[in-house]
């Protein structure tokens, strides 16, 4: 079990709730917030020696979770102190107070440093519960109000306020976590980007697109892009221009970029993935339809082996070939739509590790590609050079 580092700390507030001194040097009010202070400035050094560790990534997040499940309970406990009836001048309700704070700047380090590791699952300390609710419920209302000027599709607000009413009528007793918290303020900021743009035609996809890309994984939401591609594809009559269309769809799917750190609901698949899912079967229905369409879906296969592959899609994406701006989706798409040398299925997992290759036979290969390439190009098109 990792070592707590808040032990001090937890024994000096015991000592403060019986009124005694944990040591004889900390017996007035100065040297107690002294003793804080440096303890709180012993912890962050340690916790900051981990970021140069060689630590595996899995026991930096076992640690860090550890760090701020003791913190988050240490910081409740002592908040619970300071809201007891006694005089604001009393040494020990002083204390606690001034231990609070550094408890709270010990968190907001840990949210600074460790932003891969840190639980966004967790709940936010008693101390700033409320001004996270009362923040909360103020940028949910601004932004219902925001909709309510707007010529967005009725359906699509309707998505959206079903996901700001329990947060404009939140119950006092619910505690909120930082994932929640983040959330809300990411799709405000989102929203005050697009409003500007609310008289544009195009305005309907700019919102859908904002949500899309924030994971907005609601079942709501869902459906509602169901709806807008069974409409889509209801105005073509064959079964080849369906077909046709919903590829058109699930290519869409796969390359617009998505922010898998966040999401609406963090127990729900990803919004890409349910809209992925779902064209798949009705492809394949339209492919039952008409068996010719479903040589269509076959993979496109290749003479490259995956590290190869891997190399050459980085050397495209690093000189701009591809508008999307996201290397992820871009082997994604690749994995999902033509097979290697030697294998059918390519994994995203080892495409990314061929992305990132720096082996020097891989490179060799490609590079004697490239040149056959360069060669063909100047037989091709410059033949008077080569006199």
């Amino acid at each position: 079990m990792p070592k707590d580092e808040l032990s001090t700390l937890r024994e000096f507030m015991l000592a403060l709730q019986q009124e005694q001194a944990p040591l004889a040097s900390v017996r007035s009010l100065e040297d107690r917030a002294a003793f804080i202070r440096n303890e709180c400035q012993r912890i962050k050094a340690t916790w900051s020696g981990l970021l140069l560790s060689r630590a595996k990534d899995y026991m930096i997040k076992r640690y860090v979770w550890f760090q701020q499940q003791n913190l988050l309970e240490l910081a409740d406990q002592v908040f619970r102190i300071t809201q007891k009836e006694s005089a604001k001048d009393d040494p020990p309700r002083q204390s606690s107070v001034f231990l609070l704070e550094k408890l709270l700047e010990l968190n907001n380090f840990l949210i600074s440093y460790f932003p891969l590791y840190f639980n966004q699952n967790s709940k936010i300390p008693e101390a700033s519960m409320v001004t996270a609710k009362e923040r909360m419920c103020s940028e949910a209302k601004q932004l219902d109000e925001l909709l309510d000027g707007t010529t967005l599709d009725v359906n699509l607000k309707q998505c959206i306020r079903y996901y700001l009413l329990p947060i404009v009528k939140m119950n006092s007793a619910l505690k909120v976590t930082y994932r929640s918290c983040d959330y809300l303020i990411q799709l405000t900021e989102s929203f005050n980007i697009i409003i500007p743009f609310k008289e544009a035609k195009l305005f309907n996809e700019l919102v859908s697109e904002a949500l899309y890309h924030l994971n907005f994984n609601q079942s709501a939401f869902f459906q509602w892009h169901q709806e807008r591609i069974k409409q889509r594809i209801s105005v073509w009559l064959s079964s080849a221009e369906r077909f046709n269309a919903l590829m058109e769809e699930l290519s869409q799917v796969q390359i617009f970029p998505l922010k898998m750190t966040v999401s609406f609901d963090p127990d729900i698949p990803p919004i890409n993935l349910l809209i992925e899912r779902w064209l798949r079967e009705e492809i394949r229905k339209e492919a039952v339809v008409d068996p010719f369409l479903s040589e269509k879906y076959v993979k496109m296969p290749l003479t490259l082996s995956v590290p190869h592959l891997g190399l050459m899609i980085r050397l495209l994406y690093d000189q701009d070939f591809f508008a999307v701006k996201n290397a992820s989706h871009v082997l994604r798409f690749f994995s999902r739509h033509f097979s290697s040398k030697k294998q059918d299925h390519i994994s995203p997992e080892s495409l990314r590790k061929s992305y990132y290759t720096d082996d020097q036979f891989v490179a060799a290969v490609v590079r004697d590609l490239l040149i056959k390439m360069l060669k063909r190009i100047n037989e091709l098109f410059f033949p008077e050079e080569k006199k």
